[in-house]
């Protein structure tokens, strides 16, 4: 179900469709994605930090897809979109800065000073959840 549902590419798209055709399924895809992501990330990401890194990316092609669209759809609704995608994306950056930290002082870790900051970003990302 991941594989289709988070492709990065839109499948099945021809010269012959209709912008807002295109538009829809392209927002839909980018949607569904991010919906995929954000329970696993909110929920599940101590099983894999990949998770909240997904949600961010996800978000991001989400949002480009609104501003690429925005002159199709209803305004209102694309710029709520907009919001909740940077808030998403917002709540999500504190927790993949310290993932990205904590697997870096795992691998470098050789004195009791990297342990503690190892185990004070573990605390910092532990909050961020």
């Amino acid at each position: 179900m991941q594989g289709a549902l988070t492709e990065k590419w839109v499948q099945g798209i021809s010269p012959a469709d209709r912008t807002i055709d295109v538009a829809v399924r392209t927002l839909e895809s980018r949607l569904g994605a991010v919906l995929y992501y954000l329970p696993l990330a909110a929920k599940r990401a101590d099983e894999d930090a990949e998770y909240v890194h997904q949600l961010r990316v996800w978000t991001r092609r989400a949002t480009a897809v609104l501003r690429l669209y925005e002159d199709l759809l209803p305004r209102r609704r694309c710029s709520w979109l907009k919001k909740q995608l940077k808030r998403v994306r917002r709540a999500a950056n504190n927790a993949r800065d310290c993932d990205v930290l904590v697997e870096r002082l795992s691998k470098e870790q050789s004195g009791r000073g990297e342990k503690r900051w190892l185990e004070a970003t573990q605390a910092e990302r532990a909050e961020a959840q």
